[in-house]
């Protein structure tokens, strides 16, 4: 069952509107990604993911709501995110970001270098 509000047929893409919008959906989709981690991070917090997943209440902020916003079908959100498949790509997803923070950290690091390097020939 849906929200009352279907959320994936509004324009997303118009001015202020759109990007109200963007933020809507991009909030959503933290919070369904938290719940992931949690269902897949350790058993104190797995059981309240579970409960959240499973439930069919189509309130604000129950998983059929985000499913709604976030243009999913939730019985095959359900099935993806519990499955050894779902946790594979939560396995990827944790390599991927360390990537991305080694390579934040390698460009700090270049940049900072650089401006020691600039001041050092300032004062020479």
């Amino acid at each position: 069952m849906r929200s009352e509000i279907d959320y994936s047929e509004m324009e997303i893409n118009k001015g202020e509107e759109g990007i109200q919008m963007r933020r809507l959906h991009a909030l959503w989709a933290a919070v369904l990604a938290a719940a992931v981690m949690d269902y897949w991070g350790g058993q104190l917090s797995r059981p309240a993911a579970n409960r959240w997943l499973q439930s069919r209440n189509t309130g604000l902020g129950s998983f059929e709501f985000v499913c709604s916003i976030l243009d999913l079908d939730p019985s095959e959100a359900r099935i993806h995110i519990t499955s050894s498949e779902g946790r594979a790509s939560i396995t990827l997803n944790k390599r991927r970001q360390a990537t991305a923070r080694a390579r934040a950290a390698s460009k700090e690091t270049k940049q900072r270098v650089a401006r020691e390097n600039h001041a050092a020939q300032q004062n020479a």
